[in-house]
């Protein structure tokens, strides 16, 4: 009777035993499980606020293009039909200096455009805006600007001078280097450097 007691009490502290080890497995593998569910909420969180801020950047964006666009649609409604042509390599800062000196100039403003026309390049321009129907701002690209001018303009245009503003990569504006005229229905480069 106690060799049977004995191995009773064997087989059960076996079981004990066995029970306390998966005890012990299904601990190991639930504490793997939150630290995974807490990696993940701090992964969810990163992409949350990467997220958010995509949003608030594109939002800024949009703001930006309608508020660009709102500007070209009252200069195309107010008749003067002088839309600045801008190219879409041109960053948006120096974008928004050009339609700052565009909006100076239709208002009449020449205190204020001297204040943006630091280096004062652009004041013979304003001077003799009576004489520019557009002025088109293009990057430094000697093979495309031409391609450029006849897909803006093209052969039926009726602007009569043409002057390009060339802008460096540091935002900086210089003499142009070459000016063009339509004679004929036809683009005349008059000077080119």
């Amino acid at each position: 009777m106690g060799v049977q007691l004995v191995k009773k009490n064997s087989k059960i502290m076996e079981k004990e035993q066995t029970a306390s080890t998966y005890k012990n497995e299904i601990f190991i593998k639930e504490k793997d499980f939150l630290k995974l569910k807490a990696d993940f909420e701090l992964e969810k969180n990163k992409l949350n606020e990467n997220l958010a801020d995509l949003q608030l950047e594109n939002t800024n964006l949009v703001s930006e293009l309608k508020r660009v666009n709102s500007f070209m649609l009252e200069a195309l409604l107010d008749g003067s039909g002088r839309t600045p042509i801008v190219d879409s390599s041109i960053s948006p800062d120096i974008l928004s200096t050009i339609f700052k000196l565009y909006d100076a100039m239709n208002r009449n403003d020449i205190k204020d455009f001297h204040k943006i026309d630091v280096k004062g390049v652009l004041t013979g321009l304003y001077e003799n805006r009576d004489n520019i129907e557009k002025i088109l701002w293009i990057r430094h690209d000697p093979d495309n600007r031409a391609k450029a001018i006849q897909n803006e303009f093209g052969v039926e245009s009726k602007v009569e001078l043409l002057v390009v503003i060339f802008l460096d990569k540091g935002g900086s504006i210089f003499d142009p280097n070459f000016a063009m005229v339509k004679e004929h229905d036809k683009w005349i480069i008059l000077r080119e450097d």
